[in-house]
């Protein structure tokens, strides 16, 4: 997992994988004020523009992926992400053909951390995730999420 703030992408380049900083560039280079909720492919990147209200953590449920890496980035609103290695942990529900591994909550020790406008996170096969958490109050969040294919790096 990286997490970074995208004012700071410049020095995040010697950090990313080439192709993860491309993606974050071609998203630093998007103008918010016209860029419409969506999915469109680019040189074999999924991104996916939505809005969306965060939940309480028990009523997400933890995921991970083989195939593609998430390159998550908050356009506006803020949420708390959870997250933990995967480990040898097994999933308990199976989605191959959506590339979607879903994890039992009760049995994971989920650390989190707070995203708002601007933020990334990078979460790798090996990273169980939860986005669009929050604590107590549910909030807004306008956010990007582009599938980047495994074999891309």
């Amino acid at each position: 997992m990286i997490a970074g703030n995208i004012q700071q992408l410049d020095k995040a380049r010697a950090e990313l994988p080439f192709a993860l900083y491309e993606v974050l560039r071609t998203i630093n280079d998007l103008d918010f004020s016209i860029h419409k909720d969506g999915q469109k492919e680019v040189h074999g990147v999924i991104y996916k523009t939505f809005t969306a209200n965060t939940d309480l953590p028990e009523k997400r449920t933890p995921e991970t992926h083989k195939d593609f890496i998430d390159v998550q980035f908050i356009i506006s609103g803020n949420e708390l992400a959870e997250f933990c290695c995967l480990g040898d942990t097994k999933p308990h529900v199976e989605k191959p053909e959506d590339d979607n591994y879903f994890y039992d909550r009760s049995s994971l020790v989920l650390n989190e951390i707070k995203l708002t406008d601007g933020d990334f996170i990078i979460f790798f096969p090996w990273d169980i995730h939860s986005p669009m958490c929050h604590k107590s109050d549910s909030s807004k969040v306008r956010k990007i999420v582009a599938k980047v294919p495994v074999s891309s790096l």
